[in-house]
C-alpha cells in the first residue's frame, strides 16, 4: 500500500483534521479561562466585601450591646470599670446638657464637646468624627430622660481585627461613609473611592451596612477593586502551559499518523472481504481507489441489513402482539402477510387445532376480501409421518402429489409450502404457501420463515394457558358452568339489556332436595357424578341465550333473558316445571336407581329488583320458602314470601339456642299388638315448644338437617329417650321406645359407641330400644352400612324401616341386612279399605314381611274401617290417632297407668266418628 490512494487521502485527512480543531480549541480554551478566571475572582471579591461587612455589623451590634449595658449601669448609679471596656473603647464620656466628663481618665478632645445629640435617640447610635483629621467612630446612648448620654470611642483594634482576603495583595479593600475613607486593608490610604476610575480596566465590589436591632449606624459601605492585568498575569502561566502542550500533540499526531493509518485501512480490506464472503455478493469494482470499492461494498451490506431488519421489525411486531394480545386471530393476519412478503407466495393459510378438537381447524384469511372462512379436515396417519420426518419445512408438488392437495387454498397453486408448528411435540398448526411457479424465496427467507412460526408456536402455547386460566376464574371445574363470578357479570349484561330492550328476565334459583342425604350416603365421588347429570339436565332445558351457573353445593341459578312481558308467569313456570321433571327422572348411580327432586325460587326484573344483588336476594328467599314448603315445590317471589323466609330464618336462628334453652321435649305416641291387644312399645317424637305453643317437626327438622344441628338434635333424643324408657320400668311398665335416626346420624363413625354409652348410663337393656331408619339410609349397600346395622343387632337394639315402600323401593336390601320391622307409610293406609291400590300395596308388603320372619307396623291408623282391614290381614302392630296422638311424657304415664292391662278396643264398640 506504499502508492494507496486511499493511504495518502487519509494521511492528509488525519492531519488536517486535527490541526484545525486543535488551534480551534487553543484560542477557545484562552478566552474560556479568561473569562472563567474573571468571573472566579469577582465573585471572590464579592464575597470579601460581604464577610467585611458582616463582621464590621457584627462588631458594632456587640459595642451597641455593651454601650446600652452601661448606660443602664449609669442610670442605677451601679457602673464599674472592667478591662473589656480597654478593649472596646479609647475613651467614654458622659455628656450632660451642661457638661461633659469622662469616664476613662482621659483628655476631653473639642471635637467631642461639640458632638451635636438630638434628644430623639431612643437606642445607641454611630457617629463618625474627623479628629486630628483622622475619622473616629463614636458611639452614643441615652442613659435617661433628662437628656444625660454616655459617648463611647470606639478602640480601632477591636473594630478592624479582620484578616485579610487570600488575594489581599492583588485587591484593595476599603470601608467608607460618603466616599470618605475609614479604613483601607492592604495600607492603601492614599486614594479614596471616588477618585477609583470608572471604566472596565477594574474590578470592583460593594457591600452596604444595615441597621441593627441595638445600634443605628450611618451609611457605611464596603469597597473592593483590582486591575484586570493582576488576573491576566495570574493565568498567564497556565496559557502557556496549554499551548504548548496542543503543539506538541500536532507534532506527535503527525509523526504517528502514518503508521495509525496501517492499522485503519487493514480492517476495512478485510471486512471487505469477510462482508462479500458473508453475504456471498461480488460488487465491481467501479474505481482503482479502494475506498470506492469498500464504500460499493457496504452500499451492498446496507441493502442486506434493511432486509433483516425488516424481518427483525417483523419478529419485534409479532412478539408484541403476542404479548399485548391473545387474539390469535391477529397474531395468524399479521404473520400471513408478513409471510407472503417475505416468500413472494400467492396464497397464506394458518390451519390451527382447536383445543376442544382432534381434528385440525383450518382458518383461512383473504387479504382482498375483509372475511374469514373455516373448514374441518383431520390429517391422516402417512401425512403425519411426512411431516415429523420434514419438522422444519416440506415442499409439496401438489400436480404430482395427492397428499396435502386439499391444503391448497385454489387450483391454481402448482407447489404448496408446508411448515408445520409444534407444541409439546404434537403438530398444532400448519402454515401452508401456494405458488403458481417453482418458487423463488432465498434460504434466509425460509430461515426467517421458520422463526415467524415458532413464534406463532409461543402464541398458541400463550393462548391455551390464557384460556385456561380464564376458565379455572370463570368456570365451574366439576360441572363445566359458569361460577359466580361469570353469572353475575352475564346477569348484569342481561339487566343492562333489559333495560334497553324493556324485556323482562327472571333468575331461577335450585336446589336439590335431600341431596345431602345422598352425598352422605353414597359418598362424593357418586354425589359429583350426579351433580354433573344434574347440570347436563338443566342445560337440556334451556335456550342457547340462556345462562346456568352452579353456585356451590347443589345450588344451581339460571337467567331466562329477554321474557316477554305478556303470559310472563305462565312462560317461567312452564321452564320451572320442566326443570323439575328432567331432574326428578330416575338416574342410575352406584348401581342404585336414585330420584331427587329439586325446590326452586324464582325473581323477576324488574318487577321483583332492578339490580344483581337484590334479584339473587329475593330469588334466594323464594327458593328459601320453597323448600320449607314441600319437597318439588316452586315459588315466585313476593313480599309476603320475604317475610315468611325472615321467619324462617329467626327459626334457624333460635334452634341453635332451643338445646341451651331446653326447649325440647319428647311426645310419645302407642303402638298396639293386634294379637295380645296391648301397647308393646311407643314412638318418640321430638317437639319444640316455644312462647307456649309447639313447633311441629316438619318446620325444623329439614332445617336442622341442613345447617349440620342434626347430630346434635338426635343425641338429645337418643339420650332422652332413653332416660325415659328407664324411668317407667322402674315404675313397673316395660315399654320399648322407637327413635328416628336421620341419615347423617347413621353414617357417623362414632354412632356404635355412642349409643352405647348412652345406654350404659341410663342401664337400659338394649332390647328396649328400637331404631328407626330410612330406606334412603340402607340405599348404599356398603361395608358401613353392613358393619353398623350388625353390631346394633348384636348388642340386641330392633332395627325397623320406616316409611317402607315410600323410598327408593331396592329391595336387595331386605335380603343383604337383618331387619326386624316394616313400618307401612301412612300414605298407604289412609282410606285403605276403599282404595284398591293401597290395599294391594299393602298386602303384597304384608305378604313378604310375613314370608320374611319380618314383623309390620302400620302407621296412620284413623279409623275403625283401616283397623279392621289390617286387623283381618294379620298386620302385627297399629300405630295411629284411632288410639291417641303424641302424647308428653306427664300424659303418656297416665294412659299407661290408667290402661294398665292394655286392652285392644274391640272393633265392634268402635264408634264411626272416632
Amino acid at each position: 500500500m506504499k502508492n494507496s490512494i486511499l493511504k495518502r487521502n487519509l494521511t492528509k485527512l488525519v492531519i488536517l483534521s486535527s490541526v484545525i480543531p486543535i488551534v480551534f480549541l487553543l484560542i477557545s480554551s484562552i478566552g474560556f479561562l479568561a473569562k472563567y478566571s474573571a468571573n472566579n475572582f469577582s465573585s471572590k471579591l464579592q464575597m470579601s466585601v460581604k464577610n467585611l461587612g458582616l463582621d464590621l455589623e457584627d462588631r458594632l451590634e456587640f459595642i451597641g450591646i455593651e454601650i446600652s449595658f452601661i448606660a443602664n449601669s449609669l442610670a442605677k448609679n451601679s457602673f464599674a470599670e472592667t478591662p473589656q471596656l480597654n478593649i472596646l473603647f479609647n475613651n467614654m464620656f458622659i455628656k450632660k446638657p451642661n457638661s461633659i466628663k469622662s469616664l476613662m481618665d482621659s483628655p476631653i478632645l473639642e471635637d467631642v464637646k461639640n458632638i451635636k445629640i438630638s434628644h430623639k435617640i431612643t437606642k445607641p447610635k454611630l457617629t463618625i468624627i474627623n479628629t486630628n483629621k483622622i475619622p473616629s467612630i463614636f458611639v452614643i446612648a441615652p442613659i435617661d430622660k433628662q437628656n444625660n448620654f454616655v459617648i463611647g470611642e470606639i478602640n480601632p483594634n477591636f473594630l478592624w481585627q479582620i484578616q485579610e482576603a487570600e488575594f489581599s495583595k492583588q485587591a484593595v479593600l476599603c470601608v467608607t461613609h460618603e466616599n470618605q475613607n475609614i479604613k483601607c486593608l492592604n495600607n492603601f490610604d492614599n486614594e479614596s473611592f471616588h477618585d477609583l476610575p470608572n471604566n472596565g480596566d477594574y474590578l470592583t465590589a460593594t457591600w452596604h451596612t444595615f441597621n441593627t436591632p441595638s445600634l443605628s449606624l450611618p451609611s457605611l459601605k464596603v469597597v473592593s477593586w483590582a486591575d484586570h492585568s493582576v488576573i491576566f498575569m495570574h493565568n498567564l502561566q497556565f496559557i502557556l502551559l496549554i499551548a504548548i502542550t496542543l503543539i506538541l500533540a500536532i507534532i506527535l499526531l503527525s509523526f504517528i499518523a502514518r503508521r495509525l493509518i496501517i492499522s485503519i485501512t487493514t480492517p476495512i480490506i478485510k471486512a471487505k472481504k469477510h462482508i462479500q464472503k458473508y453475504l456471498n455478493l461480488s460488487p465491481k469494482n467501479t474505481s482503482d481507489n479502494e475506498l470506492e470499492t469498500i464504500v460499493n461494498t457496504l452500499d451492498f451490506f446496507s441493502d442486506e441489513l434493511d432486509t433483516q431488519y425488516d424481518s427483525l421489525s417483523t419478529m419485534a411486531k409479532i412478539d408484541k402482539i403476542i404479548l399485548s394480545s391473545l387474539d390469535l386471530n391477529s397474531i395468524m393476519n399479521t404473520l400471513k402477510n408478513r409471510l407472503k412478503k417475505l416468500m413472494h407466495a400467492k396464497h397464506v393459510d394458518i390451519h390451527i387445532k382447536s383445543i376442544k378438537q382432534i381434528n385440525i381447524k383450518s382458518h383461512l384469511f383473504k387479504t382482498h376480501e375483509n372475511s374469514n372462512t373455516e373448514t374441518s379436515f383431520s390429517l391422516n396417519k402417512e401425512e403425519i409421518n411426512v411431516i415429523f420426518k420434514h419438522p422444519h419445512h416440506l415442499l409439496v408438488d401438489t400436480l404430482q402429489n395427492n397428499n396435502f392437495r386439499y391444503l391448497t387454498h385454489t387450483n391454481n397453486a402448482v407447489f404448496t409450502l408446508i411448515i408445520p408448528v409444534f407444541l409439546d411435540e404434537k403438530i398444532t398448526a400448519l402454515i401452508t404457501l401456494d405458488f403458481k411457479e417453482v418458487p423463488s424465496y432465498t434460504k434466509r427467507a425460509l430461515t426467517q420463515s421458520r422463526e415467524l412460526a415458532n413464534r406463532f408456536a409461543v402464541a398458541i402455547a400463550n393462548a391455551a394457558k390464557e384460556d385456561k386460566l380464564y376458565y379455572q376464574a370463570h368456570f365451574d371445574s366439576l360441572t363445566d358452568l359458569p361460577n359466580r363470578l361469570l353469572f353475575e357479570e352475564r346477569l348484569e349484561k342481561a339487566i343492562s339489556m333489559s333495560k334497553k330492550t324493556n324485556h323482562a328476565l327472571a333468575v331461577l334459583f335450585i336446589d336439590l332436595d335431600k341431596f345431602k342425604s345422598l352425598n352422605d350416603s353414597l359418598g362424593h365421588a357418586a354425589g359429583d357424578e350426579y351433580l354433573r347429570a344434574t347440570a347436563n339436565r338443566i342445560k337440556n332445558c334451556l335456550r342457547s341465550d340462556d345462562t346456568v351457573s352452579r353456585f356451590g353445593g347443589d345450588e344451581f341459578i339460571v337467567i331466562l333473558p329477554n321474557a316477554k312481558t305478556t303470559s310472563l308467569f305462565s312462560q317461567i313456570s312452564a321452564v320451572a316445571e320442566k326443570i323439575q321433571y328432567e331432574i326428578a327422572k330416575p338416574y342410575s348411580l352406584s348401581g342404585n336407581r336414585v330420584v331427587l327432586n329439586s325446590s326452586i325460587g324464582i325473581s323477576i326484573y324488574p318487577e321483583d329488583a332492578d339490580n344483581t344483588t337484590d334479584l339473587l336476594k329475593a330469588a334466594d328467599a323464594a327458593l328459601y320458602y320453597a323448600k320449607a314448603q314441600k319437597s318439588g315445590n316452586y315459588q315466585f317471589y313476593s313480599t309476603d314470601i320475604s317475610n315468611d323466609a325472615k321467619e324462617l330464618f329467626l327459626l334457624e336462628n333460635n334452634l341453635n339456642k332451643a338445646i341451651a334453652n331446653s326447649e325440647f321435649e319428647l311426645h310419645f305416641q302407642p303402638r298396639i299388638n293386634v294379637k295380645t291387644n296391648k301397647i308393646v312399645g311407643a314412638e318418640a317424637l321430638i317437639r319444640w315448644q316455644k312462647n307456649n305453643s309447639y313447633i311441629s317437626p316438619e318446620d325444623f327438622i329439614p332445617i336442622a338437617e341442613n345447617n349440620g344441628l342434626i347430630q346434635t338434635v338426635g343425641e338429645w333424643i337418643l339420650q332422652n329417650a332413653c332416660s325415659t324408657a328407664k324411668k317407667w320400668h322402674d315404675m313397673g311398665i316395660p315399654i320399648r321406645l322407637s327413635v328416628n335416626l336421620s341419615a347423617k346420624q347413621f353414617q357417623n363413625t362414632a354412632l356404635i359407641t355412642r349409643i352405647s354409652d348412652i345406654l350404659l348410663n341410663c342401664k337400659l337393656s338394649p332390647t328396649f330400644l328400637e331404631l328407626e331408619l330410612t330406606e334412603n339410609i340402607l340405599m348404599q349397600n356398603n361395608i358401613h352400612t353392613i358393619t353398623s346395622l350388625q353390631k346394633l343387632q348384636d348388642m340386641g337394639i330392633i332395627i325397623a324401616i320406616d316409611d317402607f315402600g315410600t323410598g327408593y323401593s331396592s329391595l336387595s336390601y331386605l335380603k343383604d341386612f337383618s331387619i326386624d320391622i316394616l313400618k307401612i307409610d301412612k300414605s298407604f293406609i289412609k282410606n285403605i279399605h276403599k282404595e284398591q291400590i293401597n290395599k294391594a300395596i299393602v298386602s303384597a308388603i304384608l305378604t313378604l314381611a310375613d314370608n320374611l320372619n319380618i314383623k309390620t307396623v302400620a302407621e296412620g291408623v284413623e279409623n275403625k274401617q283401616e283397623l279392621q282391614w289390617l286387623m283381618e290381614n294379620n298386620c302385627n302392630e297399629i300405630q295411629g290417632y284411632f288410639f291417641s296422638k303424641p302424647l308428653n311424657e306427664k300424659s303418656f304415664e297416665d294412659y299407661l297407668l290408667k290402661n294398665n292391662t292394655y286392652p285392644l278396643p274391640k272393633t265392634e264398640n268402635i264408634s264411626e266418628n272416632q
